[in-house]
């Protein structure tokens, strides 16, 4: 039997280790990796190699039990209604540090026991590859320049906020740069994981300058802005913490 600080499975905000218990999680250790090797003509030959983080797949074991607090078939119900949200929820097993946006795309093995219990797999698709830390990192606050720092070695595509007519953000390391053109003063966010920049929740794509990117941030990266600007991000993880 599961130890009681890892029978812990939380999705979509509900914690189901309180109706069962945790039998099994079958997973790669990690992230699977397209690998993409090309040859570069030279004097000694060169091969250049990249890779593509694929989507990650984790099959979870879970023996529910019928309750007091949840009928089993509800519990039942809820996941097969899950199976069909396009949504990302968070994805949380053995209270470990790392959470996954997944979904749920499977219930496998599928047996019951009378109304007593019931025994399935749940599969999860992560389609980024990577997990993340619970919450998003804000410690960044009103900065015009900053070395930021990360736990990972993985980078990180954060969101910038500012109140300001404009202003001209800039990875000092790649000099790549994100700039917000002059006109009304409003409160930006700068969402570098979803290319949009909004105020009031309004998009603003108009006020972006063209030749902006949406960088990624380093460990280490130096963070430069022509006005104080705020950063927050999620830590990328490639393996369970």
């Amino acid at each position: 039997m599961a130890r009681l600080f890892e029978n812990s499975l939380i999705f979509n905000g509900v914690e189901f280790g309180k109706f069962g218990i945790i039998e099994k999680i079958d997973r790669p250790f990690l992230t699977p990796m397209n690998i993409i090797e090309k040859d570069i003509n030279g004097r000694d030959g060169v091969l250049y190699k990249t890779s593509l983080f694929e989507p990650l797949t984790i099959t979870i074991s879970i023996r529910l039990y019928n309750s007091v607090r949840r009928k089993i078939d509800d519990m039942i119900f809820d996941l097969m209604e899950m199976m069909y949200s396009k949504k990302l929820s968070p994805l949380n097993y053995r209270r470990n540090r790392v959470w996954y946006d997944a979904v749920l795309v499977g219930v496998n093995s599928y047996e019951k026991f009378r109304n007593e219990r019931a025994y399935m797999d749940l599969v999860f698709k992560v389609p980024s590859g990577l997990g993340r830390s619970e919450y998003r990192n804000d410690y960044y606050k009103n900065f015009t320049s900053k070395e930021i720092s990360l736990n990972s070695v993985l980078p990180i595509k954060g969101i910038f906020t500012f109140t300001g007519s404009s202003n001209k953000i800039t990875n000092v390391r790649t000099g790549e740069f994100i700039e917000i053109l002059s006109g009304t003063s409003q409160n930006f966010v700068i969402d570098c994981e979803k290319e949009i920049v909004t105020f009031k929740g309004n998009r603003a794509m108009d006020r972006l300058n063209p030749y902006s990117d949406f960088f990624e941030i380093r460990n280490g990266d130096i963070i430069k802005a022509t006005n104080p600007v705020s950063l927050e991000f999620y830590e990328r993880y490639l393996y369970d913490r």
